[in-house]
């Protein structure tokens, strides 16, 4: 199934360590319970890829907002409901949104519990629908989100 998900696995398996109860990143990316003063952990990691998955799925910001502040970002972070990945992006494989959706999930205890769990979940979605990576919905999917941002 596609270099989207490829590209995430092989990301995902390079992580780096972020210090234990230091916080990373753009406030897009930073899960839910971190920005109400949770300490980070597996579970907030697996949010920010979603919704990096998310938006290269769906080519666009999950909450939008290129112009937002830090404030406003962070409380539609917090309050916004997430848009359905399969209104926005049909044709996909169901698998794939259940996966996104897990991924993004405000309740931490409902994302997977580590990256390499995440890993194994989009393994397992290439295996059962396999596609060249150019030709399927994911593949175009990556070549519409490499337009949008070549054209900014």
């Amino acid at each position: 199934m596609a270099a989207v998900f490829i590209t995430f696995a092989q990301a995902m398996d390079r992580q780096s360590t972020t210090e234990p109860g230091m916080v990373k990143g753009k406030i897009a990316y930073i899960a839910p319970e971190v920005l109400k003063g949770a300490k980070p952990n597996p579970q907030t990691d697996v949010y920010g890829v979603g919704v990096v998955l998310w938006e290269a799925l769906a080519a666009r910001r999950l909450f939008g907002g290129e112009k937002l502040t830090d404030i406003e970002m962070a409380m539609r972070t917090l309050k916004m409901e997430v848009p359905p990945l399969a209104q926005i992006r049909p044709g996909l494989p169901e698998d794939a949104y259940d996966l996104v959706a897990c991924a993004i999930d405000r309740d931490p205890t409902q994302r997977f519990y580590t990256a390499q769990a995440m890993i194994t979940a989009i393994a397992s979605i290439l295996r059962k629908h396999p596609e060249s990576s150019g030709g399927g919905p994911l593949g175009q999917s990556a070549r519409r989100a490499k337009t949008l941002l070549e054209a900014r």
